[in-house]
């Protein structure tokens, strides 16, 4: 910042009176001492006579130059030190405002952080809610479910007349499409909240399609419906992929197929789009002749309980969850579903999976499971709540010979335990006094050996997850189907 020129024109005008000040008084005494006329000719003639006047008498002059400068640089730093804090005032300021949007700030962090601990709180409440609900409905809608499904088996194997026959397999598929239902809820539920693993496995594709055609092949008929299945026969006979989750896609795509399609036809192709040596690219093609999807109606096909209405009929329902599984499902095998319509009439669902070429094996003849002759006189500890799922249980352990006990909760089935000796144990999980997973892990204590498998209506993933850390050996889902029981009772009593 420049001198104030104030200050430095005063200590000039100062020096400059004071220089002019002390020569003329100097001068006028000298001309009153030596009693000269008074007069500019005295002043002249002194001076003439007295030159060191003019050293001593400008000497204030200096004093005063001196003096300017001196006063010019203390007018410079005054004026930098009134700079300085000019700009420290600012600063400060600056600092305070600074500090003060700081404090806001965090303050205003802190309440956003208090909400969003919150809003995660109420999530993992939410979704523990939901996974409670989802676990329970499971339970308390598979329960009676295996019921009805166990004793419509039983009924089939009774030599029913052809009439009975009939009824028992409408009751049959209603049940079954029932359970579909409620599995097709879990999984939603399952995929969203990133709980599905993908089980990447040895498949023979061509079998897969084919044993999903014949699963439907009632439904087929009964909708009168005319039907193809073209498979390439250069697709290996093994490919890596998950064969449960093609199983649903196929099974759900092929399902609204036969939906829509009464009367009309549908044709199943699986063919090679691409190959290389290590992956081959299948596209796999589900086309009908049914209603066709509307221009409207053909973005939103895919979302939750979404449905076609066609406006003519009330014979197409469902719960609109079979397109979205699939989208979902094959969003996990890294693929996307498509559709189009066809140039007639009807709908093709289409879809590329590309699959891992499986190395060149032959078929392990010794993985085929011993007969079941040998259920014949074990001794199995059923664990069971539940009386109607206490008698469906009960009817095919005896049909297959096994000798049964039968414990109604987790505290009573670890004193039968300790008095008896088992060759296996099937295990409800939800139960009264003590559950499943509490009496397993109290016979772990001093049993490591027996099979414990898991006979339960729950069907998340979670509920597998921690049967396995309690140390339970397998896991069967009710409504069962006896084939299952039956296979996996071979297995662990063959071990």
């Amino acid at each position: 910042m420049p001198a104030n020129p104030h200050y430095t024109l005063r200590y000039a005008l100062l020096g400059a009176v004071f220089g002019l000040l002390f020569p003329v008084g100097a001068t006028t005494f000298d001309v009153l001492m030596q009693n000269l006329e008074f007069g500019f000719s005295s002043f002249l003639l002194v001076q003439k006579t007295q030159p060191l006047h003019w050293i001593i008498d400008t000497a204030p002059i200096f004093l005063g130059l001196f003096a300017s400068f001196a006063g010019k640089r203390q007018d410079h730093v005054i004026a930098i030190n009134e700079g300085l804090e000019n700009e420290i005032d600012k600063r400060v300021k600056e600092i305070k405002e600074n500090n003060e949007k700081l404090r806001q700030e965090i303050s205003e962090r802190k309440e956003i952080e208090a909400k969003l601990n919150e809003a995660v709180i109420q999530a993992n409440q939410g979704a523990k809610a939901k996974e409670d609900f989802l676990v329970n409905m499971s339970h308390e809608i598979r329960t009676p479910m295996n019921a009805v499904i166990g004793m419509a088996n039983l009924l089939k194997e009774q030599n029913p007349t052809e009439e009975q026959t009939e009824s028992l397999e409408l009751l049959l598929f209603s049940a079954n499409n029932l359970l579909r239902i409620i599995n097709d809820i879990l999984d939603i539920s399952k995929i969203e909240a990133g709980t599905v693993d993908i089980n990447l496995q040895l498949t023979d594709v061509r079998d897969t399609v084919r044993k999903v055609v014949d699963e439907l092949a009632g439904r087929i008929k009964e909708q009168n419906i005319l039907y193809s299945t073209k498979i390439d026969s250069n697709i290996p006979e093994q490919l890596v992929t998950d064969a449960g989750k093609l199983i649903q896609v196929l099974e759900n795509l092929l399902s609204n197929a036969i939906k829509f399609s009464p009367n009309g036809k549908v044709d199943i192709t699986v063919s090679i789009e691409s190959e290389d040596e290590d992956y081959i690219k299948l596209l796999f093609s589900i086309t009908d002749t049914g209603i066709g999807i509307s221009k409207e109606n053909s973005d939103n096909i895919y979302d939750l309980f979404h449905q076609e209405d066609t406006g003519k009929s009330t014979n197409h329902s469902g719960t609109g969850l079979g397109l979205t599984i699939v989208r979902k499902l094959l969003h996990l095998l890294g693929s996307e579903i498509y559709h189009r319509e066809r140039k007639l009439h009807g709908t093709e669902f289409f879809f590329y999976l590309s699959c891992k070429k499986s190395l060149k094996t032959e078929r392990n003849v010794n993985t085929t499971l011993p007969s079941p002759d040998i259920l014949k006189g074990r001794k199995v500890l059923l664990v069971e709540d539940n009386l109607m799922n206490q008698k469906v249980a009960m009817k095919f352990l005896n049909k297959w010979e096994i000798q049964c006990d039968l414990a109604e909760n987790g505290k009573q089935a670890l004193l039968q335990f300790n008095n008896s000796n088992y060759d296996l144990i099937l295990m409800d999980l939800q139960m009264p006094e003590m559950d499943g997973f509490e009496a397993t892990k109290e016979i772990r204590k001093t049993d490591q050996e027996i099979p414990i498998i898991a006979l339960t209506a729950a069907a998340l993933i979670e509920v597998k997850e921690k049967t396995e850390q309690v140390g339970m050996n397998d896991f069967i889902t009710k409504p069962f189907q006896p084939s299952l029981l039956q296979e996996k009772l071979i297995l662990h009593l063959s071990n």
